[in-house]
């Protein structure tokens, strides 16, 4: 009997599991006309690179995960930790995490709209945090991360059969464990996988989406540079 509860039980995670990943898969905000256009990548709960922040998609986040807290200003790092993970095994990543955060050494906060919910609901939900990350300036979505305990295993093989055989990898040093990562041309997927303090595996789940990205640091190397040009003539005309 308790063989078959759990049988029971397992099977309608992993068709909840199924849905949050899969969607329909061409979900459209009809307000993200700068954000990049065409098949999805990858998407949780249908939003994906083609959506961009509304307070409709805010809405339509907060019945499927709870109530959420908003951030306009938010630092961004782009892995869990230091950069050594992403210099171990993402050069590409740990390239746009340096962008990000220039200069380096410094605490450098962006212009977001960042969702974050923290108390999800786990009769609904096998998840215990989300955070999702837009760009202050276009409104498009950039990065996703998922944390999760209890199913990681079951969100993993729908990863896999949804997206395919991951490329795998073990890490080394503060964050000893394993990824894995699917690559979608430019975006990619990740799952980090390591015990936590009390050696309880732990799945992050951290969705990269690419063009966005790029996007914020170009607008916020413009804007630096045009400070720089504007105290520069500043300079000029006191003498």
């Amino acid at each position: 009997m308790w063989m078959q509860r759990h049988s029971i039980l397992r099977l309608a995670v992993v068709m909840v599991v199924t849905i949050l990943f899969t969607g329909c898969g061409d979900a459209t905000d009809p307000q993200s006309g700068l954000c990049p256009q065409g098949p999805e990548t990858f998407t949780f709960l249908e939003v994906g690179r083609n959506s961009s922040y509304s307070s409709k998609l805010r809405k339509q986040m907060d019945e499927r995960l709870g109530s959420s807290a908003i951030a306009r200003k938010s630092i961004i790092t782009l892995s869990p930790g230091s950069g050594t993970l992403l210099s171990q095994r993402f050069p590409d990543l740990l390239q746009l995490n340096e962008k990000l955060n220039f200069p380096p050494g410094e605490r450098v906060e962006h212009e977001v709209v960042k969702l974050m919910y923290r108390n999800v609901d786990k009769k609904k939900m096998p998840f215990d945090d989300v955070e999702l990350f837009f760009s202050g300036h276009s409104h498009c979505m950039m990065l996703m991360i998922i944390r999760t305990r209890l199913q990681g295993d079951d969100i993993v093989a729908t990863l896999r059969e949804k997206y395919g055989a991951p490329q795998e990898a073990a890490i080394t040093g503060e964050l000893a464990g394993k990824t894995l990562s699917w690559k979608k041309d430019p975006d990619r997927m990740v799952v980090f996988i390591r015990p936590d303090r009390n050696k309880t595996k732990t799945y992050e789940i951290w969705v990269y989406f690419v063009v966005p990205i790029q996007e914020l640091i170009a607008v916020e190397q413009e804007k630096r540079e045009n400070r720089s040009r504007t105290i520069r003539q500043s300079g000029e005309k006191a003498f």
